[in-house]
């Protein structure tokens, strides 16, 4: 006599097979989801430093009363800047090396630094680091009173551009001054 179905060694074997395959596929969609989010943290890690370069040179550019270096049309890798009382304000960048989060990349990038001159009593700041892991940094002047940021930050292994346009708080009250 002949008999239709499984036997329970058959049913057991099987299941067996699917829970394998079902292991797997969960290990592999684990370590997919692991990795987008470590790829996703970066991203939003990048993003917020870049929002926080932007304001700090916003910040630290509108504030002066006059570009005068690049000259109106031209860009630069530096910034000349004369505040209302005077004060020279200059940015530069340095070449920088930087190490990845596994310490055995390197990468070279820049840092800005900034230096302000008081021409009358001739006392020079300080230099200051106003920004750091830059891939690129151009500064083109728009006209005196505004100047125009292209800047592309970096991270492990994340890059974003910023282009923003500074407006000098202080030249339009200086036009009156004078």
């Amino acid at each position: 006599m002949r008999k239709y179905g499984f036997s329970t060694i058959e049913l057991i074997l099987s299941m067996m097979i699917f829970s394998l395959v079902v292991a797997g596929f969960y290990g592999v969609m684990q370590l997919s989801t692991a990795a987008g989010k470590s790829s996703l943290k970066d991203k939003v890690e990048l993003q917020k430093n870049t929002r926080r370069a932007q304001m700090k040179l916003i910040d630290e550019i509108s504030c002066a009363g006059e570009v005068v270096k690049p000259e109106i049309g031209s860009s630069a890798p530096f910034l000349v800047l004369v505040d209302k009382e005077g004060k020279i304000s200059v940015y530069y960048q340095k070449e920088h090396t930087y190490k990845l989060e596994d310490n055995k990349t390197e990468v070279k990038g820049y840092k800005l630094f900034s230096v302000t001159k008081n021409p009358t009593t001739g006392a020079v700041s300080q230099e200051k680091e106003i920004v750091g892991n830059i891939k690129r940094l151009i500064f083109t002047t728009v006209s005196e009173g505004s100047v125009s940021v292209n800047l592309r930050l970096f991270s492990n292994k994340e890059e974003t551009d910023l282009i923003t346009q500074v407006t000098l708080k202080n030249y339009y009250a200086g036009e009156f001054i004078h």
